[in-house]
């Protein structure tokens, strides 16, 4: 049943992009995006912290929330540049680390898969505790793939990834420095079609 399924949602993929062959994606011009989604982080799962009576507290990398921002140009139908803001709540169950990433991203379509797009960029990451303040900050790269199953709805999977210059309060530190974080989204485009 299983690899049914995987080959069902392979055949969507692969021939969603001949559904609306008539209508030709342009996104010259202001573009905006905007997504909700899940992710984890190694750094998030790196922190640890000491409460009262030496009691160590390990959280887990899930980050059971996150959003997507974009604001951009499109310099040509197939190439944007944005910037862009990924936010991570904390959560009092799961872990008290949020995250901040901004930063600038250049993002491209191929005109062979024009639902496909790929983005690489950099910004800066700050990372807090929800009780104790700033915990660490570093520019990272950031790397994402996107794929338009529908006009103007798309599903992302975004990679942020560097060296965090760690600052934690006392009685908390991390056992890495590095940041590895996965989050995927589903997002909704703004942008023009030219039959629109």
């Amino acid at each position: 049943m299983f690899k049914l399924n995987k080959v069902i949602f392979l055949s969507i993929i692969c021939l969603s992009p001949l559904v609306d062959s008539s209508a030709q994606v342009n996104r010259s011009g202001f573009n905006f995006a905007v997504g909700a989604g899940f992710g984890y982080s190694n750094h998030a799962e790196a922190y640890i912290v000491e409460e009262k009576l030496g009691i160590i507290e390990e959280y887990s990398g899930f980050r059971a929330f996150s959003t997507n921002l974009k604001v951009g140009w499109g310099i040509t139908p197939r190439a944007q540049v944005f910037y862009t803001l990924n936010f991570t709540p904390p959560n009092a169950t799961i872990s008290p680390y949020e995250s901040v990433y901004h930063g600038g991203i250049i993002t491209y379509s191929f005109e062979s898969v024009e639902n496909l797009l790929i983005s690489a960029g950099a910004g800066i990451n700050i990372a807090h505790d929800m009780n104790k303040g700033e915990l660490a900050r570093g520019t990272l790269g950031n790397i994402a793939v996107a794929y338009e199953f529908s006009p103007h709805f798309s599903l992302e999977l975004n990679s942020i990834f560097g060296k965090m210059e760690n600052n934690p309060p006392p009685l908390s530190f991390f056992s890495s420095s590095k940041e590895f974080s996965l989050m995927l989204t589903i997002n909704y485009l703004f942008y023009k079609y030219a039959d629109e």
